[in-house]
This record gives structure tokens, sequence and C-alpha cells, in this order.
């Protein structure tokens, strides 16, 4: 029984394949690319000044790979997989793999390039809203005077975040008086936790701003006592009294107006 393959032209059938194929000689230079594919380099091409993607066509697939990838186009193992970032803009999931000829040798190899840049742009916008939560700054009566809640573990990622985003809000707005709010943080601290709020007190005092602590738990008291760490900053019970304390630093203080 005659196999269909053997009638069948077999780049036609790669054309129809709706993934982009990329098919590299020996020499690891492209010398096809199916229908897809050619839809995708439309969008690449302007980076590298291709406007045509049958320019790319004797390119080496080499320039699409970092140093590690190149090596193993050289020495393998295959199948390989890999996530790569092109021109800082750019991401792709692809897989290369050997071609060989009838006699089993090495002849070439078949590119599968997977664009996910839409994706990685929408986990990155995921993750700038998660920070922008996970560091919520809230003003208070006084404009030079800010709040902070910290809710859950402080990773390392997360401090360093919330240094950036604080720092350049206290810049901004000329606040003068930080108070961070530890309430909802109901564990010892860890020596990156530590790290990391020493070094946004260190920060915000080159910056002119007064840090306090409030709502101290019993898990974070201990360690601070037993760990004997020394955040050089003034505590308070609650945000109620941080507040008034600053307030007659400042020479504020509450009056209440007579009943109209």
């Amino acid at each position: 029984m005659l196999d269909i393959l053997d009638n069948v032209n077999i780049y036609q059938l790669i054309n129809k394949i709706d993934e982009n194929i990329f098919i590299a000689n020996a020499d690891q230079k492209i010398v096809w690319v199916n229908a897809s594919a050619k839809k995708l380099l439309l969008k690449v091409g302007p980076h590298v000044s291709i406007t045509n993607p049958d320019d790319f066509i004797g390119m080496n697939i080499s320039r699409f790979h970092g140093e590690r990838q190149t090596k193993i186009l050289k020495e393998g193992p295959f199948p390989h997989a890999a996530h790569i970032t092109l021109f800082e803009k750019f991401s792709a999931n692809i897989l290369v793999d050997e071609i060989k000829d009838i006699k089993g040798k090495p002849c070439g190899f078949i590119l599968t390039w997977k664009d996910v840049t839409e994706y990685d742009e929408t986990i990155k916008e995921g993750q700038d809203l998660l920070q922008e939560v996970d560091t919520p700054i809230i003003e208070s009566i006084i404009d030079s005077v800010i709040l902070v809640p910290v809710m859950g573990r402080m990773k390392k990622d997360r401090l360093e975040s919330m240094q950036k985003k604080i720092s350049t809000y206290c810049s901004e707005h000329q606040i003068t008086n930080l108070i961070i709010d530890f309430t909802s943080f109901k564990y010892s601290l860890a020596p990156y936790e530590v790290e990391g709020l020493s070094n946004l007190i260190n920060i915000l005092e080159l910056m002119g701003v007064e840090v306090f602590f409030v709502g101290i738990g019993p898990n974070m008291a201990q360690s601070i006592i037993l760990k004997q760490i020394n955040f050089n900053v003034v505590t308070f019970n609650s945000f109620k009294q941080a507040l008034k304390h600053i307030m007659k630093q400042n020479g504020y203080k509450f009056v209440k107006e007579p009943a109209k």
C-alpha cells in the first residue's frame, strides 16, 4: 500500500503547520522558513534592519541564541528547549532538533519558535500590579506624613520593590515622616528582612525622612530582642499614637469646632 507521504511535498506540508518553523543546514544557516515563521519575521525584522522575511535566508541561527544555546547547537544534546529574549523586546520558547539524512548522518537543524511576547508582557503587568498592591502608600491628614502597612512576609524582591517605591514617593512628594505598620505581620524577622528594613531606614534617613514603626506583634518583638537588632527608630503601639507624636513635634493640634 502506497504511503500517502510518499507523494506529498514536504515543504508544502510544513507550510500548513501553524507553528513558526525554521530549517537550517549543518552550518547552522537558515535555508527555509514556513509561512507562519515569515509572519513572525515581519515583526522581528525591523529590529535588525530587515524588512523582507526572505532576507533571513542564509543567516546563522546562532544570531538568535545566547552563548549557551550556541554551544548546544554544536555539541547537543538534542532536542533542546529554551526561553530566549531578542532585542530586549521579543520573548520566545524555542525547540531545536537535529535533522538526519537517510543514512542517519546529521545534516541540519529544525527550529520551532513560539512567540510568547504578549504572554510575558501580561505576566510583567501582573507582577507590577502585585507590587503596587504589595506596598500600598496611604496618605495621612498631614501632607508630609504617609503610612505603609506591611502584610505578609517580605521576600528579597519585595523589599527591593518597597525601597524603590517608597524612596521615590518620598522624594516626589516631600515626605518628612514615614510610619510603617506591622499590625498584619505575624512573624519573626528573617535575616534578609532585617537587612532590607535597615537599608530602607538608612536610605530614607539620608533623604531626611524619619521612620516610625507601629503595630509590632509578639513574634517580631521577640526576634528583635533575641537577635539584638537595633533599627534605631521610634516605635508606637498604633498609627494613631505615632501620628499624635508627629503632630506634637510639628506644632499641630486638633481643635474642636463649636457646634453650629
